[in-house]
């Protein structure tokens, strides 16, 4: 099953032994949720979330279990508006065939 992932979590910069780093900007890692376009040549697109299950604990302590849950992905920036756009024309095309 191929798989796009379309955002990544949000990362900082770092001085090291006089180099700059750039590492995952931990203080938001449990925060950040991913979005994922993943498709089947067999005839099936999906486009998912991934987030950790403590953030999703904690949504979901937030509202109670008989209440339905909207879950957003971090601000996609137009850079990864448009590679999600291209991941799901490609994934559309393969899973379903192109358009004539």
């Amino acid at each position: 099953m191929p798989k796009e992932q379309i955002n990544y979590p949000r990362v900082r910069q770092i001085e090291q032994d006089g180099a700059t780093l750039t590492v995952p900007d931990v203080s938001r890692v449990p925060d950040d949720i991913c979005v994922h376009v993943g498709w089947n040549r067999a005839g099936w697109v999906q486009v998912s979330l991934s987030l950790y299950a403590e953030r999703l604990a904690q949504i979901a302590s937030q509202v109670g279990t008989d209440h339905e849950v909207s879950v957003y992905s971090e601000t996609l920036s137009r850079e990864e508006i448009n590679k999600m756009i291209r991941a799901l024309r490609k994934a559309r095309d393969q899973a379903y065939g192109s358009d004539a």
